[in-house]
């Protein structure tokens, strides 16, 4: 009888989503006007933390409310950043950091997207890992993010890939985990790994450091002027990407 029950369940669940993926799909080929659902897949610089420890930046000012407000009414920002956020690596003291761990689930939940954007990265240099290994699972989760479609018969989200921005120069001063002795020079590197793995899968790719700098406060985290910046070359490229 359970198993019965489990066959049914799983059953409607994907009747329901391969119907529900249908409809999406015949409602952009008939020229509806839907709204263009973009998730952003971050850590504490997505979630807004304010150098220092001093709170979350105002919706307003993070980059992903800056990259909203310029995009209008016809573009969904979906904000899923999470404070020590790593792409695959588990963490020793909190394994829920583990960026694969939910990035499914976050997909499930906000499907169908037109746009998946992802910055992670930062904090494997924290426990360890190199730009390269960090690059390795921005390749996993691009992996993920393409697949994520099968689960609704919906459309392929396009990816954006955003490289993260620089460990500042003074890290040794301020931090004492594995970024205070290669952080700087390791975050030197993210920018030309993750355009290659952007490019391997067709995803589009940004430069964060181009846009921001790290705050003098803790070397890790952008200052309010930085979100608007990095918001606004993110708007402009959602737009080149999603018209």
């Amino acid at each position: 009888m359970l198993i019965i029950i489990i066959y049914v369940f799983y059953s409607i669940h994907n009747t329901a989503g391969f119907i529900y993926g249908i409809l999406f799909i015949n409602a952009k080929r008939s020229g509806y006007c839907i709204m263009k659902n973009i998730l952003c897949y971050g850590d504490s610089n997505t979630w807004g933390y304010i150098p220092g420890g001093r709170g979350r930046y105002a919706h307003d000012v993070r980059w992903t409310g800056v990259a909203a407000a310029m995009l209008g009414d016809d573009y969904r920002i979906i904000e899923e950043g999470l404070n020590g956020r790593t792409t695959v690596f588990d963490v020793p003291f909190d394994p829920e950091l583990n960026g694969k761990k939910h990035f499914m689930c976050s997909l499930m939940s906000h499907a169908p997207l037109d746009l998946v954007i992802i910055m992670l990265g930062t904090n494997d240099l924290m426990y360890g890992h190199t730009a390269w290994e960090a690059s390795r699972g921005c390749v996993s989760l691009i992996k993920t993010a393409l697949n994520s479609a099968l689960q609704f018969a919906a459309a392929k989200p396009e990816v954006l890939l955003l490289a993260p921005i620089l460990i500042g120069k003074n890290i040794a001063d301020i931090d004492q985990s594995p970024l205070a002795l290669s952080g700087r020079a390791e975050s030197k590197k993210f920018a030309a790994l993750y355009e290659a793995a952007a490019l391997r899968f067709g995803a589009g790719f940004l430069d964060a450091a181009k846009y921001a700098e790290p705050s003098c406060i803790d070397c890790e985290h952008m200052e309010a002027d930085g979100h608007r910046r990095l918001g606004e070359a993110v708007a402009i490229k959602i737009r080149e990407m999603l018209g």
